[in-house]
Parts: C-alpha cells; sequence; structure tokens
C-alpha cells in the first residue's frame, strides 16, 4: 500500500517524518519527498521549484512502485502529492495535513523560508477543497504535540491494512 500526505511548506511533514524514523511503525516505511533523487534547487523562484516538484513526484512514483519496495507499506510526506497529480490507483491512499495559516508563517519564517508563505497561500483554499472532494483524510497539525498527530496518523495507517 501507498500513502501520500500532502501538505504546505511549514504545515509539520518533515517533523513527522523524523518522528516516525524514531519511532517506527510496524509494517510502515516513511520517507520525506525532499529527500528523493533529485537534488532540489537551492532558490526562491517558485517557477523552479514547480519543475522540481514535478520531477521529484515523477521519481517518488517510480521509486515506490519498484521491486526494492514491492510487497511493502509506503508512507510519503510532500507537497504536491495530490490526486489529481498522481491519479487513484487502487494501491493509494491520499492525506492532508492542515495547519492553522498564522502558524504556518511564523514556523515558514523561523526556518528561514518565507517566500513559500505566499506562494501557495492563494491556491490553499481550492486544493483543500479539492483534497476533500478527493476523499483525502485530514489531519490537523495546529497547535498540538507532534506526537499527538503522529499518532493519529499511526491509527488511520493501522486501520487501512486491517481493511486491506
Amino acid at each position: 500500500m501507498i500513502v501520500f500526505i500532502s501538505g504546505q511548506g511549514g504545515s509539520g511533514k518533515t517533523t513527522l517524518v523524523k518522528y516516525f524514523e524514531n519511532n517506527p511503525v510496524d509494517n510502515w516505511l516513511f520517507f520525506d519527498f525532499d529527500e528523493g533523487a533529485v537534488e532540489k534547487p537551492d532558490t526562491t523562484d517558485m517557477e523552479k521549484l514547480a519543475v522540481w516538484v514535478k520531477a521529484q513526484r515523477e521519481n517518488w512514483l517510480k521509486e515506490v512502485r519498484s521491486e526494492k519496495y514491492a510487497g511493502k507499506n509506503i508512507c510519503l510526506f510532500g507537497v504536491g502529492l495530490f490526486p489529481w497529480k498522481v491519479g487513484f490507483p487502487d494501491d493509494v491512499k491520499y492525506a492532508y495535513l492542515s495547519v492553522d495559516q498564522n502558524l504556518r508563517k511564523d514556523r515558514l519564517i523561523d526556518r528561514g523560508d518565507p517566500h513559500l508563505y505566499e506562494a501557495y497561500q492563494k491556491d490553499i483554499n481550492d486544493i483543500v477543497k479539492r483534497l476533500d472532494e478527493a476523499g483525502a483524510k485530514k489531519f490537523d497539525n495546529s497547535n498540538r504535540p507532534i506526537d499527538q498527530t503522529a499518532e493519529e496518523i499511526k491509527d488511520w495507517l493501522n486501520k487501512l491494512i486491517k481493511e486491506n
């Protein structure tokens, strides 16, 4: 099974991957979209970043379906992992991280990426609406400890295994 968990920059994706690396979940492998084979450009140019996202997404789609991961449960956290970009194969489930936008802005400023706040801000309502319509599971990662969000994700992942 493959699970794609998307979220805006500053929503907690990388933090959750690190959490799961330190707190493994039986039968699941966790990956950070940014850590794929395509090197992320060191730029604030959103057009260049969009090209990288597309190339990285294509790389990950090949990787998670490779012989190396055959029969494994994969959870990939990243940007742009939307059903309308990836498709609706039977073995792929979707979720997304929601976060208070003021908190998200603060996180991005703290890590030195304030340009990412404005980048997708105008599209966020449409993106969330489309994710909801596609049946993506929503995880709110606002003002709560990361382990609380991680436990909620872990429970959902284990439920998915039982259902399949």
